[in-house]
């Protein structure tokens, strides 16, 4: 079924690295897949790094290549799953440490993008505006997130695990599930200038929705524990921080992304059942919901609302399957 002339192409299917017949793969979809070689001494050393979705990534510094981010990616990835020597994990931390927000390159090519910056605009003459085909940067949130206790000296803040309990599938790349999808309500209340400093998650194996109250208030090991099931929770301090339920079961199917909306209502991701969006009220109420695409496979991993008000509201949202970003506009 070979398109090409058997007498000029006699091979349709090319050996690409013939002198590394020890060369394995670890892959998680067509594109993006890392070739690498186990050497002694239990080191890893990679051979291929594929680029696939990061050309618009910038370097967490100046000399950072696309090419090097892409290998220090997946030789964080590997060691998560792999036993990799302790020697080898030590020289690789400083580079595998993606605490460091990743900013992106994205170019202002629509009149709705443009709008969005008015605010930045308005005061600043021409020379400083964005203008229309320049490009913005935007920061990619950092891998993890801590919660911890500010530092009184010099040295590096304390690591603490404030919540424990929920559920996971123990899955591995993109069906592992648990709690994610964490956004921060910081809205200032009319009454008075304090913060409704409410965390919010989702646990996708259990088909939950979680608020945390007084978030900030988060301050010793294990205050809260989600119970089996992830519908009820042991509160160390409950007048001060604790978990409430704020919705479970259908329609939400193995949630994994979450985003804030500017009036406070939720939107919530399904990577099951075809990828649906649910929007929730704080308080559990299920306003509506909407079916991206029937895929069986999850293709919506991030999500995030931009705007003041319900008038000027956008969602964006990432789509794994035809690797790009997406609008949704009222």
């Amino acid at each position: 079924m070979s398109p090409y002339d058997p007498e000029k192409v006699k091979h349709l299917l090319k050996l690409e690295y013939p002198d590394a017949p020890d060369l394995r793969c670890f892959a998680v979809s067509a594109k993006r897949y890392v070739l690498y070689r186990w050497r002694p001494g239990k080191r890893i050393q990679i051979v291929k790094a594929s680029e696939s979705a990061l050309g618009a990534i910038i370097g967490r510094s100046r000399n950072e290549t696309t090419g090097k981010l892409a290998r220090r990616m997946w030789l964080s990835i590997l060691m998560k799953h792999f036993k990799v020597s302790p020697r080898q994990r030590r020289r690789a931390k400083p580079l595998i440490d993606f605490d460091v927000p990743l900013r992106r390159k994205f170019p202002i090519s629509q009149p709705s993008i443009l709008k969005r910056l008015e605010p930045y605009n308005k005061t600043r003459s021409y020379d400083f505006r964005v203008k229309p085909f320049g490009f913005v940067q935007s920061a990619t949130p950092a891998t993890r997130i801590k919660l911890a206790k500010p530092p009184v000296s010099s040295g590096r803040a304390r690591e603490i695990q404030v919540i424990s309990g929920f559920g996971v599938n123990r899955g591995s790349g993109w069906s592992a599930l648990g709690p994610s999808g964490i956004q921060y309500n910081a809205t200032r209340t009319r009454t008075d200038s304090k913060c409704n400093d409410t965390l919010y998650m989702v646990d996708g194996v259990d088909n939950t929705v979680v608020a945390i109250s007084n978030a900030s208030n988060l301050l010793e090991k294990d205050e809260i524990v989600v119970e089996p099931g992830g519908k009820k929770f042991k509160c160390k301090y409950a007048s001060k921080t604790c978990a409430t339920l704020v919705y479970s079961g259908s329609p939400l199917n193995a949630p994994v992304a979450q985003a804030l909306l500017p009036n406070g209502n939720l939107i919530v991701a399904n990577t099951k059942g075809g990828n649906t969006l649910v929007e929730l009220t704080p308080t559990g109420k299920v306003l509506a919901t909407k079916t991206i695409d029937t895929n069986k496979s999850a293709d919506i991993f991030g999500l995030l609302a931009e705007g003041t008000d319900d008038s000027t509201t956008v969602l964006f949202y990432t789509d794994t399957s035809t690797n790009t970003l997406q609008e949704l506009e009222q």
